[in-house]
C-alpha cells in the first residue's frame, strides 16, 4: 500500500502542459450556464434534509438479457455496465421536464488507474456531468457521444478545481458500481435518487422515502429495462424519440384505458401531474 499525502493532482495540473490541457477542458466544459439539478415529475416533495429515510428497490436481468446487452455493448466497444449507467442517465433525461439535467460522475482513481490502485486516502470526486436528451439523435449516437464524454471526464479527473467541483450540488441520479467502493461512501451524501449496479445481472435504486414513493421507483426499473429491451432489439439505431418506455403489455393495458377515458395521459409521471392539476 502507499500513503500519499500530498495533493497529486495539483502537482500534474501545474506543471506540464497535458496538466494545462486538463484545466482548459473543464473552463471549456463549464463555461456555459449549467441546467439544474434532476428533478423528475415523480418526485412528491422536496427533501428534508433534517430528517431523510432511505429505501432501496432491486431488480435482476435474466441471463439470457443480459447476454443479449453484453453482445450490443461489444459493438460498441462498451462494456454491460458502462450501457445500463448510460441508458439510465438517458431515462432520466427523458423523463426531465427540460430533457437535460445537472448530475455527478463518481471518480476514484483506484478503481480507474493502476498507479493508485491500493492507495490510502480520500481520492473520490464527483464531476459535475450535464445530461441532455435529444430527440432527433439515434441512441446509438447517443450513446457513443456521452460515453466519449465520460471518458473525457475521467481522463482529465485530476485536473478539475475545488471550485468547479462545488458546481455539484446534489447526488441525483448519480451512478454507482458496488466493485469501485464507492456504495458506501455515496450513502453517506443527501442523495435522492442514485443506481447501483450490484453486477451485470442486478441493479438497485436507493432513493430518499420523503421524495419517492415505491411505485414510482418501480415504474422507473421498469422503463429502464425496456429502453434497454428496444436498444438491443434495433441496436441502437432507432431515433430516441421513437423508443417506446412501455412494453407491449404495458401498452395494451394503456390503449384498453385510453378506450374507456381518453383524457388519461400514458405515462404514470403524467397522471401523477395530472392529478396534482385537478387537486388544485
Amino acid at each position: 500500500y502507499e500513503i500519499v499525502s500530498r495533493d497529486w493532482s495539483s502537482d500534474v495540473c501545474s506543471s506540464d502542459l497535458e496538466g494545462l490541457a486538463g484545466q482548459a477542458y473543464w473552463q471549456h466544459y463549464l463555461s456555459n450556464s449549467l441546467p439544474d439539478a434532476l428533478n423528475l415529475p415523480y418526485k412528491k416533495r422536496e427533501i428534508d434534509t433534517s430528517n431523510v429515510t432511505y429505501s432501496q428497490l432491486s431488480h435482476q436481468f435474466t441471463g439470457e438479457f443480459v447476454s443479449q446487452v453484453e453482445q450490443f455493448a461489444k459493438t460498441l466497444d462498451l462494456t454491460t455496465f458502462q450501457v445500463i449507467q448510460l441508458s439510465w442517465w438517458w431515462l432520466l433525461a427523458r423523463l426531465a421536464p427540460q430533457h437535460t439535467f445537472l448530475t455527478q460522475l463518481n471518480y476514484d482513481p483506484r478503481s480507474e488507474s493502476e498507479e493508485f490502485e491500493g492507495a490510502l486516502g480520500c481520492y473520490n470526486k464527483e464531476l459535475p456531468l450535464i445530461v441532455k436528451y435529444d430527440t432527433e439523435q439515434t441512441f446509438k449516437s447517443w450513446l457513443t457521444n456521452t460515453a466519449e464524454v465520460v471518458e473525457n471526464h475521467l481522463q482529465w479527473a485530476e485536473c478539475i478545481t475545488v471550485e468547479q467541483l462545488a458546481l455539484v450540488a446534489t447526488h441525483n441520479g448519480a451512478v454507482n458500481s458496488l466493485n469501485t467502493g464507492t456504495l458506501e461512501y455515496s450513502s453517506e451524501q443527501q442523495s435522492e435518487l442514485q443506481l447501483t449496479i450490484l453486477d451485470d445481472h442486478t441493479i438497485s435504486i436507493y432513493f430518499a422515502e420523503q421524495c419517492y414513493s415505491d411505485a414510482a421507483i418501480s415504474s422507473i426499473l421498469t422503463q429502464l429495462e425496456q429502453v434497454l429491451k428496444e436498444v438491443v432489439r434495433t441496436g441502437g439505431e432507432e431515433l430516441n424519440s421513437t423508443i417506446s418506455l412501455l412494453s407491449e403489455v404495458e401498452k395494451q393495458q394503456h390503449l384498453a384505458l385510453n378506450k374507456a377515458d381518453e383524457s388519461q395521459p400514458e405515462l404514470l409521471h403524467e397522471r401523477i401531474a395530472q392529478d396534482r392539476k385537478s387537486v388544485v
